[in-house]
């Protein structure tokens, strides 16, 4: 009886032991990541902001800028283009993009800058010295009769940085123009002038003859304007013009500063 007993007990505890070891092989579903927006480029030429991350989804995103749909025009699940609204005044924005996969949603903080109006020409200039005379050659034909040079004020704009923000704002010649010149800063002397910091004023290293480019971060907590501006030089003359301002090609995010 008592061998009986013992028999069905080890049997017993054979099943356990086999079925034990699946018990333990369960594995947990893998669980959803939030977008990670990197960085934001704006482009004013084709009036759209390309938005760089991860965990964007395969399905296209849901975008909105200061609370408004934003319109999708590409999309991957590492960039996303969206049409910039025409009704906004420039200003910092919050950019917010929702992962409809997984329905979690991702923000960054998108600057839009202003563009003033071009100014008017300058008078022109006087005539400068005669220089030595150099030893006399061949005779050529007559060449018209020469003219000062007319000089136009720079292409000033402001630009909102926003709080704890770096951009790099660029500005580029129109064809056949030459980068001369160009600046950057805040415009007045006051404390918001301290949250202010150039890191860089010049010719873009990329395309120095054609683009001027400045990168500016804003240390504090408000939205501080920052003046911007650059003079083209044109050889062959541009419809009679010699000179004119720069136009402003893009505000570009580089990173968010951490407070």
């Amino acid at each position: 009886m008592n061998i009986a007993r013992n028999a069905a007990l080890a049997f017993v505890l054979s099943c356990f032991a086999v079925v034990a070891p699946s018990v333990s092989l369960a594995q947990g579903a893998p669980t959803a990541q939030k977008p990670s927006i990197i960085s934001t480029d704006a482009n004013f030429q084709t009036n759209q902001i390309t938005i760089t991350g991860s965990n964007f989804g395969t399905p296209e995103p849901y975008v909105t800028l200061d609370g408004h749909a934003a319109t999708v025009v590409t999309h991957t699940p590492s960039t996303v283009v969206v049409d910039i609204p025409s009704n906004l005044a420039p200003g910092a924005y919050l950019l917010t993009l929702k992962n409809m996969s997984d329905d979690l949603a991702g923000s960054f903080v998108v600057t839009l800058g202003s563009v003033g109006p071009q100014g008017a020409q300058g008078p022109q200039g006087p005539q400068g010295a005669q220089g030595a005379q150099g030893p006399q050659g061949p005779q050529g034909q007559q060449g018209p009769p020469g003219t000062g040079v007319a000089f136009q004020p720079f292409y000033v704009s402001e630009v909102g940085v926003g709080p704890g923000v770096a951009e790099q704002i660029d500005s580029y010649c129109a064809s056949g123009g030459e980068m001369i010149s160009g600046a950057c800063g805040y415009p007045s002397l006051d404390q918001n002038a301290f949250s202010i910091f150039v890191d860089y004023d010049g010719p873009n290293p990329g395309n120095p003859s054609v683009d001027w480019e400045c990168i500016a971060q804003n240390t504090g907590s408000n939205t501080v304007g920052v003046w911007f501006g650059s003079l083209c030089a044109y050889p062959t003359g541009n419809g009679g013009h010699k000179y004119g301002p720069a136009k402003l090609y893009s505000i570009k995010t580089e990173r968010l500063m951490s407070k």
